[in-house]
């Protein structure tokens, strides 16, 4: 597919990825999660299929539509001073049951994105049957920092979101292992059993 060109910062698909990286629920309404950087779309590519690429140079990445644009276009819709000027669209993944995993990790009231970043990465890579609960005062694992940070690993691991009396009703049933990230370090796993 040849790409199309974008030269305008009011071009609507502008817009509309500004909007994905910056609303949590524009990303619920349209399902899809904005990507930054090469190495991230490139990681995601290999995995699951782009809804929308756009970047300054061409790249080989396959994606549904692709776009070039100039540096002052890319810099607006990711954000961040780089000279990785790459972004992709893709779906936003379905939630988990978690029912059939030995371990999940509960991550309760981290309000920053970058404190899911190493743990999820950790999930994903070097656990086998891994998965992570989101109380719902927890940081959205989707926005663009925490995605970055993570490398992507909240597309790939299984996610649940939900309040306390979901968590211990499947604690109660699966007889897994939780395992709970609180920055006050209030709660124990007893408090689920």
């Amino acid at each position: 597919m040849i790409p199309r060109l974008i030269s305008s910062l009011q071009h609507p698909l502008v817009k509309r990825l500004v909007k994905l990286r910056d609303n949590k629920a524009f990303r619920t309404q349209e399902n899809s999660v904005l990507i930054i950087g090469v190495t991230l779309v490139s990681d995601v590519a290999a995995r699951m299929p782009l809804k929308t690429l756009i970047s300054v140079d061409p790249l080989p990445f396959n994606a549904k539509e692709s776009y070039l644009a100039p540096p002052n276009v890319l810099e607006k819709i990711i954000n961040i001073s780089s000279r990785d000027l790459v972004a992709a669209e893709v779906e936003l993944p379905k939630q988990s049951s978690l029912e059939n995993l030995k371990t999940i990790v509960c991550f309760r009231c981290l309000s920053r994105s970058r404190q899911l970043s190493g743990p999820f990465s950790g999930l994903l890579w070097l656990w086998d049957g891994k998965g992570a609960f989101l109380t719902l005062k927890t940081a959205d694992p989707f926005n663009d920092k925490a995605l970055r940070a993570a490398r992507g690993a909240s597309l790939f691991l299984p996610l649940r979101f939900g309040n306390y009396e979901e968590l211990k009703k499947l604690v109660q049933t699966s007889g897994m292992q939780v395992f709970i990230a609180d920055v006050e370090g209030k709660k124990t796993n007893r408090d689920f059993i």
